[in-house]
């Protein structure tokens, strides 16, 4: 992974201003942010992010 922490820790931020704590269909969507969190970085960096890389920045 090169060094994209800030564009996920940013990226995270976006999706957390518009987000809301309510189920989706009743299935919780934590996996859903952490989702948006990865195309929205993928979007900032022009190259993918996955879930993976996603979850080690945002323990970091």
């Amino acid at each position: 992974m090169t060094d994209n922490r800030t564009f996920i820790h940013d990226a995270y931020r976006a999706a957390l201003a518009d987000w809301t704590n309510r189920e989706i269909n009743g299935l919780p969507h934590d996996n859903d942010l952490l989702e948006v969190t990865a195309s929205l970085a993928s979007t900032f960096t022009a190259q993918p992010i996955s879930l993976d890389e996603v979850l080690a920045a945002l323990k970091s």
